[in-house]
């Protein structure tokens, strides 16, 4: 039988994988280390924003929250 994720699961999958294209593209663009590029992911106001309860970010392609992060 298929197993459906519950909704907190399907938010914790895309904030996942969110935070892995974020770190690609800043590593891609910056030539800087994976923990440099991590760091960076994990202290940005658009992670803050990210883990909000409901936060309609993580339905934002990560292109585009790549370009908000490094807006900052």
């Amino acid at each position: 039988t298929e197993k459906i994720m519950s909704k907190e699961q399907t938010r914790e999958y895309l904030l996942n994988r969110i935070v892995d294209r974020l770190t690609e593209f800043y590593i891609a663009d910056t030539g800087k280390t994976i923990e440099d590029a991590l760091y960076r992911v994990y202290n940005s106001k658009i992670y803050d924003a990210l883990t909000q309860p409901d936060s309609y970010l993580v339905s934002q392609s990560p292109s585009y929250l790549y370009y908000l992060m490094m807006a900052e």
